[in-house]
């Protein structure tokens, strides 16, 4: 009777959410400032619960989520990589990201607010491996940037122009927490980013619903989840969004 008891208890337990396991997918820079927030959260009462991450882009991350190995994943899209969703995913929107130009210690615009990206025409550029959005947004203002180092790895990236390599264009999850680099607004702005929660319509698991709140209040303007800490702010604050569909 007391196994049998037990097995009620752990039932009961699994059922409102308070033990069980979840499987949830993200891209790297909301895995380093976004999951981080919302997990202590989540775990804080829930000392039963078992977490695993898979980190890959939204390309890598759909199929998992399709075929029921993750429960939620964290993607991403913009007005360059539109992205159509499957029929059978809810999605939540959790943040609008603006971009940033990061300038490395010493360069002659760091105290401008915004910069003119005209000003930066001779100035070399870190960039990702594809960066279509910049290459329009500069041509849109008459010239080509002149990359020489593509990297995908953003923690390469800024150390990258800490060192005085170049210039970048970054989302604001992705901002490297070096103090003696200045985050500032272009002009003319860049697009912005739209991150999203996405799950599975016929998931069940009791965990994706206080998962999905606790990414929205990490993803709020009043939380200290993706903010930048004080040593390495915008001089413009960020504007995030938050809102979960029920």
């Amino acid at each position: 009777m007391a196994g049998l008891r037990s097995l009620e208890l752990d039932a009961k337990a699994r059922a409102a959410g308070e033990t069980g396991q979840l499987q949830i997918g993200s891209f790297s820079s909301a895995g380093m400032r976004l999951l981080p927030s919302a997990l202590a959260n989540l775990l804080r009462t829930r000392g039963g619960v078992a977490v695993e991450l898979e980190y890959g882009e939204p390309a890598d991350l759909l199929p998992l989520l399709r075929d029921g190995r993750l429960d939620v994943a964290l993607v991403y899209e913009n007005e360059i990589e539109q992205r159509r969703w499957p029929a059978n995913l809810v999605t939540v929107p959790l943040l609008t990201e603006r971009r940033y130009v990061v300038l490395p210690p010493g360069h002659p615009h760091r105290d401008r607010n915004p910069v003119k990206l005209t000003d930066l025409r001779d100035d070399p550029w870190v960039t990702s491996l594809e960066s279509p959005g910049l290459a329009q947004l500069c041509a849109s203002v008459g010239f080509q940037p002149r990359v020489i180092v593509r990297s995908d790895e953003y923690s390469v990236v800024g150390a990258l122009v800490r060192a005085g390599v170049g210039v970048t264009l970054l989302p604001e999850l992705a901002l490297p927490p070096y103090p003696e680099l200045t985050a500032q607004l272009l002009t003319p702005e860049p697009p912005p980013r739209y991150v999203h929660a996405l799950y599975r319509r016929t998931n069940n698991n009791p965990l994706v619903r206080p998962l999905l709140t606790a990414l929205a209040e990490a993803a709020a303007p009043s939380s200290s989840g993706p903010v930048l800490t004080d040593s390495f702010r915008p001089h413009r604050e960020p504007s995030f969004s938050a809102s979960i569909r029920r």
